[in-house]
C-alpha cells in the first residue's frame, strides 16, 4: 500500500453521495448558539429542537410583545417554548426580569412624585421602557443574547 495515500472520509459515516450524513444536522446548527452547561442533554433531543431562525423570531416576539401584552406575553412564550431552545428560554427570562424591574421602578417613581423628583424620573422611565425592548428585539432577531441594563435578575 502506498504511504502518501490519504483517507478523505469515513465510509461508515458517509451517505450514498459521499457527503457526511450530519453535515446539515441540528448539531451543526446548534454550534452557532452554544447552550449553557446547566441544561440537560434530554432537552436537545431531535424531538425538542427547533431551528435557529424560529428561535430568533420567538425571542424577538418576547421583546416586542411587551407593548401589547405587557408581562403576560413573555411568560406565555417562556412557559410554552422553554424546553425547545435555550435562546428562547434565556431571552424570555430576560424580558420577564425587565418587566418586573419596570414595575418596581414605576412604584418608586410614583412614591418619589410626592417629593417632586418622581416627575423628573417618570419620563426617563417611559423612554427606557419604550427604547430598550426595541433594541432587544433587534438583537434577538440577529441571534444575539441581549441583556437589559440596570435590571434586577430574579430569574436566573
Amino acid at each position: 500500500m502506498r504511504e502518501d495515500f490519504e483517507v478523505v472520509g469515513d465510509p461508515i459515516d458517509d451517505d450514498y453521495y459521499g457527503s457526511p450524513k450530519n453535515s446539515r444536522s441540528r448539531d451543526s446548527r446548534a454550534r452557532s448558539q452554544k447552550p449553557r452547561d446547566d441544561y440537560d442533554d434530554e432537552y436537545y433531543d431531535d424531538d425538542y429542537m427547533i431551528s435557529d431562525s424560529e428561535a430568533n423570531n420567538l425571542a424577538m416576539l418576547c421583546h416586542l410583545l411587551v407593548f401589547v401584552g405587557g408581562i403576560v406575553a413573555p411568560i406565555v412564550i417562556y412557559s410554552m417554548k422553554k424546553d425547545e431552545h435555550p435562546f428562547i428560554e434565556d431571552q424570555a427570562k430576560e424580558v420577564i426580569n425587565f418587566q418586573i424591574t419596570l414595575i418596581i421602578h414605576s412604584f418608586i417613581c410614583m412614591a418619589l412624585c410626592f417629593v417632586l423628583i418622581g416627575f423628573l424620573l417618570l419620563p426617563l422611565l417611559v423612554i427606557y421602557s419604550l427604547v430598550l425592548p426595541i433594541i432587544g428585539g433587534l438583537a434577538a432577531s440577529r441571534g444575539e443574547y441581549y441583556r437589559y441594563p440596570f435590571i434586577f435578575r430574579f430569574m436566573n
